[in-house]
Formats: structure tokens, C-alpha cells, sequence
């Protein structure tokens, strides 16, 4: 091999695309080790990388005469034995900081070399001695150690010179920049093996909770609506109301459980809500809601009411979920509407979309929050402030079924005027 770089720099240049396409960490060693060989003129090359867990330098990839690999491979080296290596290299020519050459005469007396090779001493300047050793330091970008290349016996028996050491630390930045690319792949992927086994963790315990919740709020359900029954149709002035609120409270329960299960399944699963189309009648389902809810607002003083407009307000979607989606809407308003004031629904059917409109004069939100609300479990800085419960899901939720459902949700809201979600829905959607 040429010592004026030429050939060095061209037989680098497929060496550098192969590092720098390799994806896995071996992949990249191998090809630092065989380049340096086939492109360089070195006998002999091996990467020893640190490894943090026992903090120091293991032998990772290496490549030459077969007695050479078998005294190399599987070696470590501490940290503070390689600082006394490069303690030992000669600098004088103040070329190629990262590349260290340790020549013989520097050696002290009792350093025993891991391998020496079988050749002939040369006595002649410049001439490459079996003791001498090359070490070229692997730093990432931020200047953090990630290994150290290591070459032994030139192919043309000449210790490095200043082009030599150049091509060497060219050579080794790119390396130790592949190496850096494929560290951060492999904390990558740990991090997702670690992420996903959390989310597995994470289904087992939600399931396992809802079921737990659930089951004695059926029971305490169903004991309700028993001695609903056995009241008849002359109920106990004291004890019917008190029956009307633990029902209330079963069903806002089930609901908020019910709210936390499709939130951790959206999250688990890319947001799908497994959406089943069916002709659904917003206006007959928003009825309902507002049926339902009425009782609330009647006791926190607070006027609900319902308009219609157009006579088809028929969709493609999900009945259950778009429920879901009103209910939470409504429970919304009517939870930030104080005693005296209004929320007024309407479903308009008169275009080629159906438009739900929730509307109230409640406490208002920030132009700034207006995004804030629809991210889970974040609440507006008013609900938090004046102690509101809330899961900070029921809107999130409510513009994730829309958006299932190819429609959009908007807010235009004004603090101490009120607040307006609008819900736009095609007719038609094309569900999976």
C-alpha cells in the first residue's frame, strides 16, 4: 500500500458506505476491522469497546493471523491500563490527536505485549519493531469514550507517518460516529422492549381493575334497582331519593371506569375504538342524553335544553360510542355551568354533514387552553384551581370518537362567557 493517502482515501470510501448502512453494532465492527486491514495495510486490527457494565474495554471484533485472534479476542482492558498505554506513545510530531503510536523504546522493561508477532527485527529508521503498537481512540460527538482501535504489523513494515496517522483518524471518526449511531439504535430498542413490556404490565392491571371496580358496582346496581321494585309505584319520600342518587352515582362510576378502559385502549392500540357503522339517529341519541341528564341540571339549578333542525339527522357510525361521545360533552358543560345558567344542545341535519353544537354560559376557557382540554388527563387551569373533579378524559375521548368517526371537534370559548363544542359528522364514513 501507497503512503501518500490516495489509495487509502479510495479504498475508504466503500468501507465508509458500508459502515454507515450497517444497523447493528457487529455489523459495524466487523467492517471497521476488515477495512482498516484491506484498505490501510494492517495485519492486524481489533476494536475493543467499553463496556459500562464492568467499566472497562472488551474485545469486540478482530481480525488477522490466527494466532493473533485467539490471544486478542475475549481480552479486556481496564480504563487505567489504556491511560498508561497512551501515556507511552510518541506526540512529538503533533499530528492526529486521536491516534496514538507506542513505539518499543518507550515500553518499560516489564510490559508484556498481549501478542508479538513471529517476524524479523529490523533494525533499519523507520522500520516497524514486532513491540510496536498503534491505538487510535473512538470518541462519540460529545466526546465521551466508546472503544479504542487497536492495529499491529503494517503490510509494508514501516511505522506510521503523519498521512498514515491522518487516514487512521479519518478513518476512526467515522467509525466511532457509526458506532454512536448504532449505540443510540440499541438504547432505542431497549427502550421499546422496556415500553412495551410496561404496556403489557399496564393491560393486565386496567383489566384487572375494571373488572374488580365493576363487579361490585353491578351489585350495588342491581340492589338499587331491587328495592326500587319492591317500592312499587308509591316510593318512600326519604329513602326514593337516596336509591335516585346511589344509581347516579353507580352509573358515573361505571362511566368514569368505562372512560379509563377506552382511553388505555386507544393508547395500546393506535387510538382505534373498534368502531362498528350502523344507521344512527343523532337526534333521537341526543335526546336521550338530554332525558338523562336533566335531572342533574334541574338540581344544580341549571337550564338544559334541546333543538332541532332539519328533519334527517341520520349517520353511518357507532351508536354506543358516539352515546359516549354526547355524554361527555354534556356532563362537560353542565360540570363548569354554575347554578342560574344554560346549556343548549342542537343537532342540525339540514346539509351533507349532521353537526352536533353543545353550547353553555359556564365559566369559559383560555384561547391558550383551548388545545390543553383535549389532551388526556389535562384539565384547564379553573378546574383545577376551584377543586372540580374530573379525569381530564371525558373530552379527550369525545374528540377521539369523533375523529373515529371522520368528523372533527372544535371549541370557541371565552373565559366568564361560556363555551361552544361543535361536533361535525359526514353521513357517510368509511369504517375499519
Amino acid at each position: 500500500m501507497e503512503r501518500n493517502g490516495d489509495p487509502g482515501l479510495r479504498g475508504l470510501v466503500g468501507v465508509m458506505t458500508l459502515l454507515h448502512s450497517a444497523r447493528d453494532r457487529d455489523s459495524v465492527l466487523e467492517a471497521v476491522v476488515a477495512g482498516v486491514r484491506d484498505s490501510l495495510g494492517y495485519s492486524v486490527a481489533a476494536i475493543r469497546v467499553l463496556d459500562d457494565d464492568i467499566g472497562a474495554l472488551r474485545t469486540a471484533a478482530v481480525v488477522g493471523p490466527g494466532d493473533a485472534v485467539a490471544s486478542i479476542k475475549g481480552r479486556t482492558l481496564s480504563l487505567s491500563d489504556l491511560a498508561l498505554e497512551l501515556g507511552w506513545a510518541a506526540l512529538d510530531d503533533g499530528v492526529a490527536e486521536d491516534v496514538y503510536f507506542v513505539p518499543h523504546e518507550n515500553l518499560p522493561a516489564e510490559v508484556v505485549s498481549t501478542w508479538v508477532p513471529d517476524v524479523p527485527v529490523v533494525t533499519e529508521e523507520g522500520a516497524w519493531h514486532p513491540m510496536d503498537s498503534v491505538y487510535v481512540v473512538l470518541n462519540d460527538p460529545a466526546g465521551q469514550l466508546l472503544g479504542v482501535l487497536g492495529v499491529d504489523l503494517p503490510t509494508d513494515g514501516r511505522r506510521p507517518d503523519a498521512a498514515q496517522r491522518e487516514l487512521l483518524q479519518l478513518y476512526a471518526r467515522q467509525a466511532a460516529l457509526a458506532l454512536h449511531r448504532t449505540k443510540l439504535l440499541d438504547q432505542q430498542s431497549r427502550l421499546v422492549a422496556t415500553l412495551l413490556g410496561r404496556q403489557r404490565e399496564a393491560d393486565a392491571l386496567v383489566a384487572t381493575l375494571t373488572h374488580d371496580l365493576k363487579a361490585p358496582l353491578t351489585v350495588i346496581r342491581s340492589q338499587v334497582e331491587f328495592a326500587q321494585e319492591e317500592m312499587g309505584d308509591a316510593p318512600d319520600d326519604v329513602l326514593g331519593p337516596r336509591l335516585d342518587g346511589i344509581e347516579r352515582a353507580v352509573k358515573r362510576m361505571t362511566s368514569t371506569l368505562d372512560d379509563l378502559l377506552d382511553q388505555h385502549r386507544a393508547v395500546g392500540h393506535g387510538s382505534a375504538l373498534g368502531i362498528v357503522g350502523v344507521q344512527v339517529d343523532l337526534a333521537q341519541l341526543v335526546r336521550e342524553v338530554v332525558n338523562v341528564s336533566r335531572v342533574v341540571a334541574e338540581r344544580r339549578g341549571i337550564v338544559l335544553e334541546l333543538g332541532l333542525l332539519g328533519d334527517d339527522h341520520c349517520l353511518l357510525g357507532d351508536r354506543q360510542q358516539l352515546l359516549r361521545a354526547v355524554d361527555n360533552l354534556v356532563t362537560n358543560a353542565l360540570k363548569y355551568t354554575p347554578s342560574g345558567g344554560r346549556v343548549a344542545l342542537s343537532v342540525d341535519g339540514r346539509a351533507s354533514e349532521v353537526v352536533v353544537t353543545c353550547a353553555d354560559d359556564g365559566v369559559g376557557i383560555p384561547l391558550d387552553e383551548h388545545e390543553t382540554v383535549f389532551v388526556e388527563y389535562a384539565r384547564a387551569a379553573h378546574a383545577r384551581s376551584s377543586g372540580i373533579e374530573g379525569t381530564g378524559l371525558g373530552l379527550p375521548i369525545a374528540r377521539r370518537i369523533v375523529t373515529a368517526h371522520q368528523g372533527t371537534l372544535s371549541l370557541d370559548s371565552t373565559p366568564g362567557v361560556g363555551s361552544t363544542f361543535v361536533a361535525r359528522f359526514p353521513r357517510t364514513v368509511s369504517l375499519t
